[in-house]
């Protein structure tokens, strides 16, 4: 799996290094915009710190994307698919390689970005923490999906692949939708107990009390649970379709 962690590095050592770049530049951008309000003796008014968080996470979520699909569309073209799997991997190592690769990534941009929140004074506590980590989960299961539609519209010569693909991810957060509204487990004085009915629970997992945020375990349980599937399935699905030891 190292060699094709490293393989995997060096082939897309110049979209890494853009990116990377352009996260560089947002960064000193916002230390100069920090020491020139702290100079001025300015203060943020609440509609710019919302417009600076929204616009830093569409960003994240954009940078991750194009990350995500230069990883895995390349494996998949007529020059690299040959050379990729025909080497003496399991499609659990694959996947995993593949799962790790995008995870560094995501927690380096990551830092990026929380850098460049932490100059607008925003508390990097563990609910923002805890906001990312569902958000990698759910980045991992958009990888697995991916690469299915890619076995699908390649070697199965699948036209319909994109469309089903959607379909099944709109069929996720349906379900996501209906459960985290209805089922939310927060911690309330260290017990855990039902949340009422919460709309926006399946991508905004917290619930807001009397007492502060608590931390909704459900997105996180339904995300985790179903990545893990989508990874036992893909596995099966990638051995079944492409010639893997």
């Amino acid at each position: 799996m190292k060699k094709l962690l490293k393989f995997d590095v060096k082939r897309n050592n110049k979209i890494i290094t853009r990116l990377m770049i352009v996260n560089a530049i947002f960064l000193a951008f916002a230390i100069v915009f920090h020491l020139f309000v702290k100079n001025l003796n300015l203060t943020f008014t609440k509609d710019f710190i919302r417009i600076i968080f929204i616009g830093g996470v569409v960003f994240f979520i954009f940078e991750n994307f194009i990350y995500l699909f230069s990883l895995v569309d390349k494996d998949f073209t007529k020059a690299n698919s040959y050379l990729i799997f025909s080497l003496p991997l399991s499609s659990k190592t694959y996947l995993t390689s593949k799962i790790v690769n995008f995870a560094i990534f995501y927690i380096i941009n990551l830092m990026f970005l929380l850098g460049f929140y932490k100059l607008f004074y925003f508390n990097i506590g563990s609910d923002l923490i805890y906001y990312f980590t569902i958000g990698l989960i759910c980045f991992v299961l958009v990888l697995l999906a991916r690469i299915n539609k890619n076995v699908l519209s390649n070697f199965k010569e699948n036209k319909s692949a994109g469309i089903i693909v959607v379909i099944f991810l709109a069929l996720i957060i349906l379900i996501a939708y209906i459960i985290c509204k209805y089922f939310s487990l927060v911690f309330v004085n260290s017990s855990l107990q039902l949340a009422k009915p919460m709309d926006y629970a399946f991508v905004f997992p917290f619930a807001i009390g009397k007492y502060g945020i608590y931390k909704n375990l459900t997105p996180f349980i339904y995300y985790l649970l179903i990545t893990l599937g989508i990874f036992v399935k893909t596995s099966k699905f990638l051995e079944n379709n492409i010639d893997l030891p």
